[in-house]
């Protein structure tokens, strides 16, 4: 039999897996999942097969041909259709589904409903000023105009994904951006007291790429270079993207420009955990994460940043180093309750330590960057200074809390304990 009859007989499978592995992809699955659950289900159904992810399309060969390419840009996150593909990849395996029945389970996981639209907004207005907390907020003014402003953000967003049609996250972050940004500009000319900055930084605090900057760098450590390089290319230009809307929209609201300097908060270690514990709840939900399931990064969340702070306060760790040990501690914990429950690890991980994202740093950042722009060739040496410390220390503690997320998930790959299906 020729290798085209082969692809020929297996069309209607090649198919199917392919639209798992889409779906996937689609929604969060880091790439050695949608990998491993490709081949896996390929062979349930008594065929070789091995998914090609790309940023833009995933294909899918069959016996080393390619058999069919379905379109992608994997920059969502939906835990209920990932943990929908893959329990349908179990039964699958398990011999439970076969034929028709298969194909509808993975048709119903692809189209699982994203978290209720209003309560995506509440978590964005509750979330955001529990990571203002952290970033050093503490009056009451300044905490309620991020919340709200949040809650706006949060509910435009999914208008525009939904009634309007936008599905692009980039025009949706920077859409929240702008609003943020004429909070921000607003409560400067209002004469807000504390720093106006947090104003329009603390709702931007919900909407930092970290899941694109995490996947990236397991693909990276993987050595797949253009997914890997891909997604961070996303991942910087949404925090540009996010940048220039606040800065528009400051400049909108009274051509202001907000201080972007955060106070250095004073909290006690129940206040840290709490305000993580309220971060983590907010972005699984964001990630819309069955609700069943919703107390795993809640409490790793909180863990986590109290060993964070213990490390900050106690021995006196620097902030890369500290978030690195917390993420060591949620990657040995989260990793196996993850494969076991069905869950995208990059997600899940995220969600569990959003607190920690030196999220300040990354927008300061990306504000240099979009102002270095506009003044161009005579920029003040204080302006480039400022860019490339904001950048260096975003980058080193992502590092190391990439690092401390992905060392355990090698070691269970190495051991041969990742074994998915």
């Amino acid at each position: 039999m020729s290798g085209a009859g082969a692809i020929d007989e297996g069309e209607d499978t090649a198919r199917l897996v392919l639209a798992a592995a889409r779906t996937l992809l689609q929604n969060g699955e880091d790439t050695s999942g949608v990998l491993s659950a490709a081949r896996s289900l390929g062979e349930a159904l008594g065929r070789s097969m091995e998914a090609a992810p790309h940023w833009g399309e995933i294909g899918i060969r069959v016996d080393g041909q390619l058999a069919g390419i379905a379109p992608v840009t994997p920059w969502g996150v939906n835990m209920r259709r990932v943990v929908g593909t893959l329990t349908a990849v179990d039964a699958a395996r398990a011999g439970r589904l076969k034929g028709p029945a298969l194909a509808r389970a993975v048709a119903e996981a692809a189209e699982a409903r994203a978290a209720n639209p209003w309560l995506f907004a509440l978590m964005c207005g509750l979330g955001a000023p529990a990571l203002s907390v952290i970033n050093g907020a503490s009056h009451p003014v300044v905490l309620a105009i991020v919340g709200v402003a949040a809650f706006g953000g949060g509910l435009l967003r999914r208008v525009m994904g939904g009634r309007l049609g936008i599905d692009d996250g980039l025009a949706q972050l920077f859409a929240a951006a702008l609003l943020a940004g004429v909070a921000g500009g607003v409560a400067v000319r209002c004469g807000v007291p504390a720093a106006s900055g947090l104003v329009a930084l603390g709702p931007l605090l919900v909407l930092n790429p970290g899941p694109s900057l995490m996947s990236a760098t397991f693909d990276l450590m993987g050595l797949r270079m253009p997914l890997g390089m891909a997604r961070l290319a996303y991942g910087l230009l949404s925090v540009v993207a996010l940048s220039a809307g606040m800065l528009i929209g400051a400049g909108l609201a009274g051509g202001v420009t907000p201080d972007w300097r955060s106070p250095t908060p004073h909290l006690l270690w129940w206040q840290d955990m709490a305000c993580a514990g309220v971060a983590s709840a907010a972005y699984a939900v964001f990630f819309s994460m069955p609700y069943r399931m919703l107390a795993l990064p809640v409490v790793m969340g909180a863990s986590a940043h109290g060993l964070r702070w213990l490390c900050l306060t106690t021995f006196h760790l620097s902030n890369a180093s500290a978030s690195g040990v917390a993420c060591l501690l949620v990657g040995v914990v989260v990793e196996p309750i993850a494969r076991r429950w069905r869950l995208p690890f990059a997600a899940v991980g995220f969600a569990s330590v959003v607190a920690q994202v030196p999220g300040s740093y990354l927008f300061r950042m990306g504000a240099g960057l979009v102002e270095l722009q506009r003044v161009g060739a005579g920029a003040p040496l204080k302006l480039l200074a400022g860019i490339a410390t904001d950048g260096g220390t975003a980058l080193l503690t992502m590092v190391t809390m990439a690092l401390g997320l992905a060392i355990p998930k090698s070691l269970w790959m190495r051991l041969g304990a990742n074994q998915r299906f």
